[in-house]
């Protein structure tokens, strides 16, 4: 029977499918690609970060600024479960408003101990927030707040990694 699929063809490519499919999954749920994915997100080197996310290219806005607020964030999760267009990426990380918010805070009060003049040098300012910045990140990997998640589609990451 030219161009018909038999009952028994068929059958065979089912189970095929199923099989890939499983491997698949099975593929996502290891821990080396778990972790390659977590690496490619969210580098440990902010350099790395600043090149992965283009929009960083300001030369005012060096690594430096970057690495604290990654050291801030923990317990890397990737749930395989859904398959490779459903992958769920948790990480215990503060919210980037409120860890602003406390930098800023905790940076001024810095500042104001030292009884720093209101025209403070722009690179004593910088120095005091990057200082903050630093002290709060290891205060939140210590005490790692609530997780946040989100749904990555691997096909839609490789595309973008491609362009």
């Amino acid at each position: 029977m030219d161009g018909v699929i038999t009952a028994a063809a068929e059958k065979q490519l089912i189970k095929a499918v199923t099989h890939a499919a499983k491997a698949a999954k099975t593929a996502f749920g290891n821990n080396a690609v778990r972790n390659a994915l977590a690496d490619m997100l969210f580098p440990k080197d902010a350099s790395a970060l600043m090149e992965l996310y283009g929009g960083l290219n300001d030369p005012a806005f060096r690594p430096e600024h970057l690495g604290p607020l990654f050291g801030a964030s923990s317990g890397f999760a990737l749930n395989t479960k859904n398959g490779p267009h459903a992958l769920v990426l948790s990480v215990k990380a503060p919210a980037s408003g409120t860890l602003a918010q406390e930098v800023y805070d905790n940076a001024l009060k810095a500042l104001r101990a030292q009884n720093a003049p209101m025209e403070t040098p722009a690179e004593a300012i910088e120095a005091a927030y990057l200082e903050a910045m630093t002290d709060l990140a290891a205060k939140y990997r210590k005490k790692p707040p609530a997780a946040i998640s989100f749904t990555l589609d691997i096909d839609a990451l490789a595309a973008a990694e491609a362009a």
